[in-house]
């Protein structure tokens, strides 16, 4: 029983902060006309920030925004004590209450969630007119529980297609959950089953493949 109840607690803090993280894209959809970079990148292509520093003033973290120096890298010493700074919607709670570290050696808190690559990767910014395979159909991004990365770190992407609950660098939940939450462009969480037909999967993972979708995805 009591294993089942930290089972519950987790899913319902891993669920509102998913939606949590969905309705500030929404928020920053609406200010800015396009969905977060995955990353900025200097002219020479060195990596500077990733979409969940970028995010924060729309998850009422603009405080931490404001000490942020965009223009050096997130690692860069003036950058610490805000990159070093715990994002509560950036966590489900897990590690926290199973021994595993919160943060990485260097101190940096790490997230529990990445963005899909498809969608939020790299330095282009898709508008609402790229999800043609509608918004409440493209996932944004989901539960990472393994090789998690800092919240700050700029590439912290995956691909949603290779499978939940499958490899080390994919998307997946703790334990035995049968499957993760994530986060879709229309602000809602749902939790998908690892068993999720592949090509249903696939098709959420991309803004425009023009797949038809079954009640599996709802």
């Amino acid at each position: 029983p009591c294993v089942e109840f930290s089972k519950s607690v987790y899913r319902q803090s891993s669920t509102h902060n998913a939606k949590q993280i969905g309705i500030g894209n929404i928020d920053y959809v609406d200010a800015n006309d396009a969905l977060p970079p995955g990353c900025t990148m200097t002219p020479e292509g060195e990596l500077l920030h990733g979409w969940l520093a970028i995010l924060l003033p729309f998850v009422e973290k603009a405080s931490i925004y404001d000490q942020i120096r965009f223009d050096l890298p997130w690692d860069h010493p003036s950058n610490r004590e805000a990159l070093a700074t715990e994002i509560e919607c950036y966590q489900s709670g897990w590690a926290h209450r199973h021994g595993q570290p919160d943060a990485s050696e260097e101190g940096y808190w790490l997230t529990d969630y990445a963005s899909n690559v498809r969608v939020i990767g790299g330095t282009r910014q898709r508008t609402s007119s790229d999800l043609t395979d509608g918004a409440g159909n493209t996932i944004l991004s989901g539960e990472a529980f393994s090789r998690r990365k800092a919240w700050g770190h700029p590439a912290n992407w995956r691909d949603p297609a290779r499978g939940i609950n499958r490899m080390p660098d994919g998307f997946g939940a703790p334990w035995s959950s049968g499957g993760a939450n994530f986060t879709y462009a229309d602000g809602s969480a749902r939790f998908l089953s690892e068993e999720i037909d592949p090509e249903v999967l696939k098709a959420l993972s991309t803004p425009d493949g023009g797949e038809s979708l079954g009640e599996e995805a709802l």
